[in-house]
């Protein structure tokens, strides 16, 4: 399970990468990593923002039966398997995120022309003209539809997609239900690559023991109707702009809950040191 905080905090980086991802090559960039590591006909979906010129990095959401079907390796040691199998490939770098359900690989940066160009050292696009530029190609395995939806950055929003990820979060956390142990409580939390989870718990000392996890549903239209009603779609609620309007309004289905819910996100922004969003100052 990915736990979505943790994902934020450790970020997924690896070393060898010197270069920002000019947008512009990142058909040819992924042409000479997918050639290289044997994939040619992976399948996949560049999730994150694209839109502007130049990108940290590359991120592509994967399948995982496809994956499987197309590397052979066995689901129960994938990552292992992953290890052994680009041990022999000429990599510059690579490296295992198990947790994450990630293969975060070190790749040229490639022009339209095939060229391993220089590094780029900002989002301005200043080039570094002493050295060649090697970019992070993030490979995210699990539920495609789901991390296709999940993890793609707004269209029009002031604020990048992790507000939206950890609002989403933040409510889901706040929401506990009752089982017929009193011993043992639910609640619903987000996995990135999988979809949404549904995890048993005890707590102590206000500490929570998770000893059972299952996901419930890879669909994303069901987050946004359970908590704000059966007549909207995830395209309602893909910013954070539009999750915070839902929050307040009388569709939101736990007003109750809202204070408690705004003051953890008050907390998650401050841990996390990403500025509070204007709209709950």
């Amino acid at each position: 399970m990915i736990k979505l905080k943790k994902l934020i905090i450790e970020g997924g980086n690896v070393k060898f990468a010197n270069s920002f991802m000019n947008n512009k090559y990142i058909e040819p960039t992924l042409k000479k990593v997918l050639a290289q590591v044997g994939w040619k006909k992976l399948k996949y979906d560049i999730v994150g923002n694209t839109t502007k010129p130049y990108s940290g990095d590359i991120d592509l959401a994967i399948d995982s039966k496809h994956f499987l079907e197309l590397t052979k390796f066995n689901g129960e040691t994938i990552w292992d398997d992953s290890t052994k199998y680009l041990n022999k490939k000429n990599l510059k770098y690579f490296q295992i995120f198990k947790g994450m359900r990630q293969i975060s690989i070190i790749a040229p940066l490639i022009d339209n022309k095939g060229k391993h160009i220089n590094a780029v050292i900002d989002r301005e696009g200043t080039v570094n003209n002493n050295e060649k530029g090697y970019v992070q190609v993030d490979f995210m395995i699990g539920n495609l539809d789901w991390m296709k939806n999940v993890m793609k950055s707004p269209d029009q929003s002031n604020y990048k997609m992790v507000y939206k990820q950890l609002f989403f979060a933040d409510i889901l956390g706040n929401l506990i239900f009752k089982t017929k142990d009193p011993e043992i409580k639910k609640k619903l939390q987000i996995d990135l690559r999988q979809g949404l989870q549904l995890v048993d718990f005890t707590e102590k000392n206000g500490k929570k023991n998770k000893i059972k996890i299952k996901v419930v549903s890879g669909d994303v239209n069901k987050l946004t109707r359970f908590l704000f009603g059966g007549k909207y779609t995830y395209s309602d609620s893909d910013s954070f702009e539009k999750v915070y309007k839902l929050f307040k309004s009388n569709d939101f289905k736990f007003p109750q809950l809202r204070n408690a819910i705004i003051n953890t996100y008050k907390n998650t922004m401050a841990r996390l040191k990403l500025p509070l969003p204007k709209e709950i100052k």
